[in-house]
């Protein structure tokens, strides 16, 4: 399936007085074009969507249907402005913001609000009939695209979408730490430390074809593939609009969008957000900085592969390094190749580097235990699947993408150890796995035992394995040490 289709026609059903005052609707003369204003400073019908707007507002006629057969006539300009929505193998969108809009530095009414007056008001005056009054400075109008996964860090408080359209698909995905519906990012969301490359994230996805949903816009949220023609509304109120000139709130108040600009509601929302990335910033910092990172506990025969596009900033010596040690295939040859300490952990935490395959065995030990037990490892959860599952251990930070190991290996450590036997291939990554009190150097000896049948471990360790050997359901091998 395409996030892209033909567009199907579309019947609509309207009042026949408006029908007839549609036929009646002259199309915009040439003066009208070239942009002849009314004396309040905004342009008059323009188009034949301006005109058609104009006549359903004076009708009192807003529908869903109207509000479609509008969109459809609209000619929306593409977009290459949003860059963090436009899916892959895309150069530009269908869409536009009408409203306040934020940019850089900039905060004011876009330049599509002033081309599009009476489809504006016919947006606004859609919303104030099915939803009341649901507070916004802008609406986000799209066409046509299923926008990849991506936050919205400009908006403030709830966002509000509908989907209208002939159109299959197309629901809406939007994280949610209780959802069932896995996601995983191709790609780090910019000035979000939590969403990066790699990374897992659980969400659900709504059906919001002629639904209205409220959501998070700050959290991660993308649009699913879809046939047909699809548009889809947001409602949503832009976080500096205290910035806002007089002259950029009248232009919305004439328009019908009648924002509480001092609302104590939106101050306090205004002071959450920033609170909360504050204290997101201080809590990557420290996750960092003390060291919760599986980069110093790798061995020089775990298998690994980086990026080839060099992600440091050119001209640094972390830059230079990088172009030396890129094209090495173990943490032994990347370290001949001039790579640091810091350098496996940064590169792996941010997923410049990703392991291979993870050297299973202790790299020093000198106790050993025989496990006699016979074990199927078809009759865990793990039996089929994937190849690999992604796996946290004890060193992880919260935020880190997991690692990567064989399911058939994990399906024998699985078999051995009753609390991993039921465990889905999604819960091994999780924060309370039983895995994520396991630490790497543990994982090495319980990989090796489920191979070969043998626990090999360093003696000054045993209290630290037969903790993890409980944790797992593995008593009776715990109690063995």
């Amino acid at each position: 399936s395409g996030s892209l289709c033909a567009g199907l026609h579309i019947s609509l059903v309207l009042p026949l007085g408006m029908v007839k005052a549609l036929g009646r609707a002259k199309g915009p003369s040439k003066r009208a074009i070239a942009g002849c204003k009314t004396n309040r400073g905004v342009p008059k019908c323009q188009t034949a969507v301006e005109a058609f707007c104009h006549t359903a507002l004076r009708a009192g006629t807003v529908t869903r249907a109207v509000v479609t057969r509008a969109l459809s006539l609209a000619e929306i300009p593409l977009s290459r402005s949003r860059r963090n929505v436009i899916p892959a193998g895309m150069e530009a969108v269908q869409g536009m913001v009408l409203g306040l809009y934020v940019y850089a530095d900039k905060v004011g009414i876009s330049a599509n609000t002033r081309r599009f007056p009476y489809l504006t008001r016919l947006l606004q005056s859609f919303l104030l009939s099915e939803r009341g009054d649901f507070q916004f400075t802008s609406i986000q109008v799209n066409i046509n695209y299923a926008a990849r996964l991506h936050v919205d860090r400009n908006n403030l408080g709830a966002s509000l979408i509908i989907g209208l359209g002939g159109y299959t698909g197309g629901s809406l995905w939007i994280h949610d730490p209780a959802g069932k519906t896995l996601r995983t990012l191709g790609e780090d969301i910019r000035q979000e430390g939590f969403y990066r490359k790699g990374t897992t994230w659980s969400g659900r996805c709504v059906n919001v074809r002629n639904k209205w949903l409220e959501f998070d816009g700050n959290r991660l949220h993308g649009t699913e593939p879809f046939l047909g023609t699809r548009y889809s509304l947001v409602y949503y109120t832009c976080d500096r609009f205290k910035e806002s000139s007089p002259a950029a709130r009248r232009v919305l108040e004439q328009l019908g969008i009648r924002f509480r600009w001092g609302c104590a509601k939106y101050q306090k929302l205004r002071l959450a957000k920033r609170e909360e990335r504050h204290r997101t910033r201080k809590r990557l910092h420290e996750e960092h900085s003390i060291g919760r990172s599986i980069g110093p506990h790798l061995v020089d025969q775990d298998q690994i592969v980086y990026e080839q596009q060099n992600p440091k900033r050119p001209g640094s010596m972390a830059h230079v390094l990088y172009e030396r040690y890129k094209h090495a295939s173990t943490v032994a040859e990347a370290r001949s190749l001039g790579c640091r300490s810091i350098d496996l952990c940064y590169d792996h935490d941010w997923g410049y580097l990703r392991i291979l395959k993870l050297h299973g065995e202790p790299s020093r030990w000198d106790m050993e235990v025989k496990d006699a037990d016979k074990i199927d490892p078809a009759t865990t959860k793990l039996a089929r699947g994937k190849a690999f599952v992604k796996v946290r251990v004890k060193e992880m930070a919260s935020l880190h993408a997991g690692l990567e190991l064989p399911r058939k290996a994990l399906a024998r450590l699985a078999a051995r150890c009753p609390k991993l036997r039921r465990l889905s291939a999604e819960r091994w990554l999780r924060a309370d796995s039983p895995m994520a009190a396991v630490p790497l150097e543990v994982l090495r000896v319980l990989l090796y035992w489920a191979s070969t049948g043998k626990l090999h471990f360093e003696r000054a360790h045993a209290d630290l394995l037969a903790s993890s050997l409980e944790t797992l359901g593995a008593v009776r091998m715990a109690q063995r040490l």
